[in-house]
């Protein structure tokens, strides 16, 4: 009799009640509670240090192993893992995920709104790009827009093969207001004199007359 007042004394100072939390954690009605339980825990059977905190999916309070204010990694979402039995199947997923995605909606916003994981948002948009890169069906009308195209850059060659021939070629003109030459190729400029020009053609025909008599021989 005894025994069975101090348990419901012990439970009725803790205010421990039977919740269903989606975390599968002890709860606590309140803090004091959760900390007294934790203070006795740790003197009793040495556990480790635990700090309360209240939960975000149920009204209680829990405990656990990270200390306020220490970095932590993404807090688990039970409520995803809880409802992933009633996720739409694969084909519907995907047709979703694309449809949201052509709206604007970000990837990180679609992974909460499907409540699926941005990873498998990231593999539905990669395996719907990889089927739309496969080859067009051959129609005529894609033929012709190709040779269209094809035309098109065989001009813009031809129009650069054009530019690169007058780049190279000699130029010769009248410069100094008619009292000079200027000889240019390909970014070098050589300016004369009507009658450095005159000595120029002299020296040229004696050097080309020479040259020609060489190969007959």
């Amino acid at each position: 009799m005894h025994i069975e007042n101090g348990l419901a004394t012990l439970s009725n100072g803790l205010h421990l009640h039977e919740a269903k939390c989606v975390s599968k954690k002890k709860p606590f009605a309140t803090e004091e509670d959760a900390v007294a339980f934790e203070k006795r825990s740790r003197e009793t059977n040495q556990f480790p240090r635990q700090w309360a905190y209240k939960c975000d999916d149920c009204p209680d309070w829990h405990l656990t192993s990270t200390a306020p204010g220490a970095p932590t990694i993404a807090r688990t979402n039970y409520a995803a893992i809880a409802n992933s039995a009633a996720r739409v199947p694969h084909g519907e997923t995907k047709a979703k995920v694309k449809e949201l995605f052509n709206r604007g909606v970000t990837r990180t916003q679609i992974a909460e709104q499907l409540n699926i994981s941005y990873q498998s948002v990231c593999a539905h948009l990669r395996e719907d790009k990889s089927k739309e890169s496969s080859p067009p069906v051959v129609t005529l009308e894609n033929l012709a827009v190709k040779e269209k195209q094809l035309e098109a850059e065989l001009q813009r060659v031809q129009q650069e093969r054009q530019r690169l021939i007058e780049l190279r070629a000699l130029k010769v003109v009248l410069c100094w207001e008619g009292k000079g030459i200027l000889i240019s190729k390909e970014g070098d400029r050589l300016a004369l004199s009507l009658d450095d020009c005159t000595d120029l053609v002299t020296k040229l025909e004696e050097i080309l007359t020479s040259a020609g008599q060489k190969e007959e021989q």
